[in-house]
């Protein structure tokens, strides 16, 4: 396989990602908080990990919104190297407007769409996965894997913007 190709299939995974992301978040916070809870009583495992995680839920809007525009970014920039090599400079231009519309209908409204018409069930098929990449994300912000790390929103924007300050520092 060509290194194209495989730039192509990396973007079909990314936008993959990308819905899971979109739609996960969607899913968790539209899913009936009255259904899991009543759910979770009977012992439902995957209805009481939704409300365990939106219990948390700054760490999984942190985590989602963490991971999307990680895959986001990938995706965008493998587009722009596949197009540059195809037509040239342009390439940027063409891969700006086809990943817009890709990430738009793809990777936001269909999932969203999907989400909130089954929110429940849906809800409960993402939450052990949507678990495991909180994890994931307070593993690596912190750098140890015994320390737990609170992932919110303000703290993940706070910790960004301190190391992106010492990568300019360093660089000057």
């Amino acid at each position: 396989m060509n290194s194209l190709n495989r730039r192509r299939n990396h973007g079909s995974r990314g936008n993959a990602f990308t819905c899971f992301f979109a739609g996960s978040e969607t899913a968790l916070t539209a899913a009936s908080r009255a259904r899991m809870t009543a759910l979770e009583k009977e012992g439902n495992k995957h209805a009481a990990l939704v409300n365990r995680i939106r219990s948390r839920k700054e760490k999984m809007i942190g985590a989602l919104l963490l991971g999307n525009t990680l895959v986001i970014t990938l995706s965008s920039a493998l587009a722009t190297s596949v197009f540059i090599r195809m037509v040239g400079e342009t390439g940027i231009v063409y891969a700006t407007l086809i990943m817009t519309m890709v990430v738009l209908i793809f990777g936001e409204v269909l999932p969203k769409t999907y989400a909130i018409h089954h929110a429940d069930s849906m809800a409960m098929k993402v939450a052990p996965a949507v678990h495991l990449r909180i994890g994931q994300v307070a593993e690596i912000l912190s750098g140890d894997a015994g320390q737990e790390l609170p992932v919110d929103a303000r703290e993940l924007a706070a910790y960004a913007r301190h190391r992106l300050r010492a990568a300019f520092l360093a660089a000057d």
